[in-house]
């Protein structure tokens, strides 16, 4: 690829076809074959990406050093560039902060997500049920709508605010903003 080197090992067994297609790959120029597949794969392979033959390419970002600085450091065009390609698929999680305290801080688990609503649900049910007239008809109800509006405000948000980034203002702290809240979760889609 254009005088770049990857090391697919770690995609091997996720790929499509099977760990024989990367393998029978080695030692060998794919170009052709990235250009075959869905324009993401290129974005995979550069995720991938080891070394160059000849000149090196210059990279936007370096994941052996945290990145939040290196966020902080992109113009408008190239955050934009950055935070709508993937990066990184299947490799060890990329370091945020050089302050490893800021770092542990960075770390969550799926289930962590859920806690805080699961508490807020648990409590207004609990509150209802406390209530003379409860009817668990209206409790089951109640519970649905929640979900619809849930779903609902979830995607505006989503659809309308997390995918600003065509009219964010050009200020690096929005900027780093956008990127904690939502930019993160494209630029590194597997990140646990």
């Amino acid at each position: 690829m254009e005088n770049q080197v990857i090391d697919a090992t770690s995609f091997a067994k996720h790929h499509p076809g099977g760990p024989k297609s990367i393998i029978s790959a080695k030692n060998r120029d794919i170009s052709e074959d990235i250009k075959a597949h869905f324009p993401l794969a290129e974005n995979l392979a550069q995720s991938m990406l080891i070394g160059y033959v000849g000149k090196e390419k210059e990279r936007l970002l370096d994941p052996s050093k945290p990145l939040a600085y290196q966020i902080w450091q992109l113009s408008q065009e190239k955050y934009k560039e950055v935070v709508n390609a993937p990066h990184w698929f299947f490799v060890p999680s990329p370091r945020l902060f050089e302050s490893e305290f800021f770092e542990r801080l960075s770390y969550s688990t799926w289930w962590h997500v859920a806690v805080i609503p699961a508490i807020i649900i648990l409590y207004m049910f609990t509150r209802e049920q406390q209530w003379a007239g409860f009817d668990p008809l209206s409790g089951l109800f109640m519970a649905a709508f929640g979900v619809i509006c849930f779903t609902l405000v979830e995607y505006l948000l989503h659809r309308f605010i997390f995918h600003a980034e065509w009219y964010l203002p050009d200020v690096r702290v929005i900027r780093m903003l956008h990127f904690f809240l939502h930019g993160i979760h494209h630029m590194l889609p597997n990140d646990p």
